[in-house]
């Protein structure tokens, strides 16, 4: 059950998760405000493949690895650095939802 809690849940992050950043080379801040502002322009029809385009467009944007994106928006919405695959829990938690828990763990890294 601890692989599909988050679906049901709400999320509390760790003291290992909330500072998981800090000394990485990341901004995890900045790509994190990205990410919220991209999804919170996506139309209401939130689907996985809207959701990966636009994610891959940041990353591209900023010239980083996806999976350094990947990484941090795992964290922000799954509590976890292992998820279900991305963009479709992502389109299974909704939009409100992610943008929600997004807003949380930025909260807690600042």
């Amino acid at each position: 059950i601890d692989l599909i809690s988050p679906f049901f849940i709400k999320i509390s992050y760790s003291d290992e998760l909330a500072t998981y950043f800090k000394n990485k080379e990341i901004d995890a801040t900045d790509i994190l405000n990205r990410v919220y502002k991209t999804l919170s322009e996506v139309s209401s029809k939130f689907h996985a493949k809207d959701i990966e385009k636009n994610l891959r467009l940041i990353s591209e944007r900023l010239n980083l690895n996806f999976r350094k994106i990947a990484e941090v928006v795992r964290i922000a919405i799954w509590n976890s650095t292992i998820s279900p695959p991305l963009f479709e829990t992502i389109e299974i938690l909704g939009k409100e939802l992610t943008l929600k828990r997004i807003n949380e763990y930025m909260r807690i890294i600042l």
